[in-house]
């Protein structure tokens, strides 16, 4: 898989080089639309309309491609959406069209849908948050908690995925993790939950759940960003470790977005 992921990469890279290069993006400053690739990719149009519970749909055409936006969806996932249909053509092209002899990409036509989305969500990323723009505005912020919402009202993108870009992008390793409240039979009330994080090489679990004393538990309680070395199980990470959360939106929607900073020693 590395090398269709380095080459779908290059290509979303290889777009937001011209876009930014365009008078399309002023000044290349963020944020960038995906509906800004539409003529560099073949997209004819984008129409919002009732998809119930699909997000986005990608229609081929005799003169180029459709893409049909669920108007229900708030814009910044429309946006987020539009870019993922996108990405879909560029892993296309790179399936069908770049080096088609070699073993990695015929094996890669036959890839499961998970695959697909995930590879998808990273070229989405970097289509609205690319590499060679979100690094310098990451280096200002800081890699931390406190910096997520900042850098996703500049790039117009959702909490979840800047952090994950964050995760992506920061020169000290770090994974994003997402917990919201979930109510299981044995257990006697609802506790914070791992639905994903961004971790490739620590091994870690979905649906793992922590104690009311972790400071995850305790962000979902509180507005303030908490900030500590804790030492529950997660995945191969050795303990205790560094992690930073904190809370957004109201119940029955809250979440939790912590950072791990697995190889940051206390001081």
């Amino acid at each position: 898989m590395t090398e269709l992921t380095e080459s779908v990469i290059k290509q979303a890279s290889e777009l937001t080089r011209q876009l930014l290069a365009s008078d399309r993006i002023k000044h290349g400053i963020p944020p960038i639309f995906a509906e800004d690739y539409m003529p560099l990719v073949g997209v004819k149009n984008i129409v919002k309309v009732d998809l119930g519970d699909l997000s986005a749909l990608l229609l081929p055409g005799k003169d180029g491609y459709s893409i049909k936006l669920n108007i229900n969806h708030h814009p910044l996932r429309q946006n987020f959406s539009c870019a993922h249909e996108i990405a879909h053509l560029l892993l296309d092209k790179a399936l069908y069209e770049s080096m088609p002899h070699t073993a990695e990409f015929r094996s890669a036509k036959e890839l499961d849908n998970k695959l697909k989305e995930r590879l998808c969500e990273r070229v989405a990323a970097e289509l609205l948050m690319p590499e060679s723009l979100f690094s310098g505005y990451l280096e200002q912020c800081g890699v931390s908690v406190n910096s997520i919402q900042r850098l996703a009202h500049i790039f117009y993108t959702s909490i979840p995925a800047t952090a994950r870009r964050i995760a992506e992008l920061s020169q000290e390793p770090c994974i994003a993790l997402y917990w919201k409240l979930v109510k299981r039979p044995r257990w006697k009330q609802m506790k914070p939950c791992l639905i994903w994080s961004s971790d490739s090489q620590y091994d870690i679990p979905k649906f793992i759940s922590v104690s009311p004393n972790s400071s995850i538990f305790q962000a979902f309680q509180a507005d303030s960003i908490m900030k500590k070395f804790e030492s529950f199980s997660l995945g191969n990470i050795g303990r205790p470790f560094y992690i930073e959360s904190e809370g957004f939106g109201q119940k029955p929607q809250r979440y939790i977005i912590s950072l791990v900073f697995p190889q940051r020693k206390r001081t």
